[in-house]
């Protein structure tokens, strides 16, 4: 594991190594996403998300730097009417492809929807 004796003989953790470099070893990054929904419009938003999440997961490996949906929920108890989503990129350098791909051929929302 992360402090385990096997990693640090292998050079994998570093008695200085912060919290988060000794959890992820750098090799992925996380974005999460939050979106706040008004109750009334909850079906059309769980019918464009998913839309969306599909589409991106289908151009996700070969196209946009390995982007992966690993988590979606939807909020219950508390903040009622928020959706969350996690997004795993293979590291820095896998999330700024991400995002210059879809600046570059303008996948957005609206645009993902519409099509």
């Amino acid at each position: 594991m992360y402090g385990s004796k096997a990693a640090k003989e292998e050079g994998l953790v570093s008695k200085n190594d912060s919290h988060s470099k000794l959890v992820g070893r750098g090799k992925y990054v996380h974005e999460k996403v939050t979106h706040s929904v008004v109750p009334s419009r909850r079906e059309e938003y769980l019918e464009s998300a998913e839309k969306y999440y599909k589409k991106l997961m289908e151009r996700g490996i070969d196209d946009l730097g390995g982007v992966k949906l690993t988590a979606s929920w939807e909020t219950v108890v508390g903040s009622v009417g928020e959706f969350t989503h996690v997004l795993e990129y293979e590291g820095f350098k896998g999330f700024d492809e991400t995002s210059r791909a879809l600046r570059k051929d303008k996948v957005s929302t609206a645009s993902v929807l519409t099509s």
